[in-house]
C-alpha cells in the first residue's frame, strides 16, 4: 500500500515511462526527432523583484494547474523560468505519429498562451 502511494506521488512529478524504468530498475534515455519545449521567461524580472516570491508562486500554481489540464509535463523551473514539455510518457515515444506530435505542441502552445 505504501509502495503504491509513493508511486501514485512520483507519478505526479515525471513521466509515466520514467516512472516505468524506475520501478523496473531500468536506465532510461530518451531521444526524439520531434519534441515542443516550451521555456517562460518573465521580462524585467529583476525590476519588481521585491515581491518574486508571491507573483512566482501565483504563476506557477496557475502553470501546475494548467499543466494537469493541458496534459502537458512539467520539466522544472529554474529561477523564474517554467519549462514543459507535450510529451508525457502515455503514448510509448515510437508510437507518436505526426498527429501525436503536433498534438502535444498544441497542447504546450494553449498552456503557454
Amino acid at each position: 500500500m505504501e509502495i503504491k502511494k509513493t508511486n501514485d506521488l512520483i507519478s505526479n512529478l515525471i513521466p509515466t515511462h520514467l516512472l516505468n524504468s524506475i520501478i523496473n530498475e531500468k536506465r532510461q534515455v530518451d531521444e526524439f526527432e520531434n519534441m515542443t519545449i516550451l521555456y517562460v521567461d518573465i521580462h524585467h524580472f529583476t525590476e519588481f523583484s521585491k515581491d518574486v516570491v508571491k507573483l512566482l508562486s501565483k504563476l506557477f500554481t496557475r502553470f501546475d494547474q494548467l499543466t494537469v489540464e493541458n496534459k502537458v509535463y512539467k520539466v522544472q523551473t529554474v529561477g523564474d523560468c517554467y519549462i514543459l514539455i507535450g510529451y508525457s510518457g502515455r503514448v510509448e515515444k515510437n508510437k507518436r505519429s505526426r498527429a501525436i506530435q503536433q498534438d502535444e505542441a498544441t497542447r504546450v502552445v494553449t498552456t503557454g498562451l
